[in-house]
């Protein structure tokens, strides 16, 4: 017969520094029991937390973490409980961060990249997801200077299919230290070669070329910047004119990134018309007529839009 689960509780997180989001895990772990209003021992699904929470605790520098559940029956089954008894133990802390891969970059983006692992307070408690945000930032950084296939480096087994080098985590269990050395592939550096403006117009006024490129946040022969190319876009999607950009890349042989952003027009003008009712206070009159607005989004074409309202 099904063991009905009335409660479940954790005991061993009265820490002070215990992080929220493992707090928030273990509060789901609850939630994801509840089937049908009513909750029911399920062994197998205790071991997979006990796994699943020691796997999170580990994530967050409490390396030596253990839990065990027990459940207990009730004289009312209503009343069974299931505790989860977690041993924390002390918790680690990040001492060193170390990017490999990096030695054949050119002096201002290596320095780039010094300067956002010198941002890191250490030592400190140690967090997976701190060190995966601070090697993404690394990332973004060499990708936004030409490097636009970084990532991490990988090696080939010996079958010959390459595989991801991970981040390695070496643990002091003496002094509860932990250093952490990843492995990046900058891979080759690209310039931006042409810039093409591709007009979908449907049939409205194009905007103006020298319009189009003054919004440009781009240059050819400038190393490609993905974060430039959106905020281009966004420049141009600001004149209001367009109601969709997107930009296709092209790699060609000689390391140049080709560019072409489609512009894809938004119906250039607006009519519309409707009736209104109102009454004026003190004199109580009642007013009927009709509203009609006019609005024109690329005058000259410019971009300029101009709103006419009738009454």
């Amino acid at each position: 017969a099904r063991r009905i689960l009335r409660e479940i509780t954790y005991n061993g997180l009265d820490v002070p520094d215990f992080p929220r989001p493992i707090t928030m895990i273990f509060a789901r772990a609850y939630v994801e029991a509840v089937e049908h209003d009513l909750r029911y021992f399920d062994r197998s699904a205790a071991d997979y937390d006990v796994l699943r929470l020691e796997d999170y605790l580990n994530q967050y520098g409490y390396h030596d973490a253990r839990v065990r559940y027990v459940f207990r029956i009730r004289d009312r089954a209503r009343d069974n409980e299931l505790e989860y008894i977690v041993r924390l133990g002390k918790r680690y802390r990040l001492d060193t961060v170390v990017v490999r891969g990096l030695d054949a970059l050119p002096d201002d983006v290596r320095a780039s990249v010094e300067r956002i692992l010198a941002s890191i307070e250490l030592p400190q408690p140690y967090r997976e997801d701190l060190v995966r945000t601070t090697i993404e930032t690394v990332l973004d950084t060499l990708r936004n200077r030409g490097y636009v296939r970084a990532g991490y480096a990988r090696q080939r087994d010996s079958a010959g299919t390459a595989t991801q080098l991970l981040p390695v985590v070496v643990s002091d269990t003496i002094v509860k230290r932990d250093s952490v050395t990843v492995f990046l592939d900058p891979g080759e550096r690209y310039r931006l070669g042409t810039i093409a403006m591709v007009d979908s117009t449907r049939g409205n006024p194009i905007v103006g070329f020298e319009l189009q490129r003054r919004q440009l946040a781009i240059a050819e022969g400038q190393w490609y910047s993905p974060r430039l190319v959106e905020r281009s876009i966004g420049n141009l999607m600001a004149l209001g004119t367009f109601d969709r950009i997107w930009a296709d890349p092209t790699v060609t042989e000689d390391r140049l990134l080709n560019v072409r952003l489609h512009l894809y027009y938004r119906r250039v003008w607006e009519a519309s018309i409707g009736w209104f009712f109102n009454s004026t206070f003190p004199d109580n009159f009642n007013n009927t007529g009709v509203d009609v607005s006019y609005v024109h989004r690329n005058l000259f074409n410019a971009a300029q839009a101009v709103t006419m309202y009738f009454r």
